[in-house]
């Protein structure tokens, strides 16, 4: 339960930062570290990134999104 409290807490610490390219994949990496929880948010959010030619952390996504689906976690 605890765990989701602090990914509640930085939805709501988001609203604050304007930095949305930092924040997106910040809170993707929340989403990841509890897949099963979050599974489909984070696949929204890793698709929303990787899909954006100028998000600052587009890389980044894309290699997780390849590393993930090496080991059968995201569809190739």
């Amino acid at each position: 339960m605890v765990y989701t409290q602090a990914v509640d807490a930085y939805r709501k610490y988001r609203t604050f930062d304007s930095d949305t390219g930092k924040t997106d994949w910040d809170l993707c990496l929340f989403y990841v570290a509890d897949y099963q929880r979050y599974r489909s948010e984070f696949q929204t959010l890793l698709n929303k990134i990787t899909g954006d030619a100028k998000h600052p952390r587009r890389d980044k996504a894309a290699t997780l999104r390849d590393a993930l689906a090496e080991r059968g976690i995201w569809p190739k």
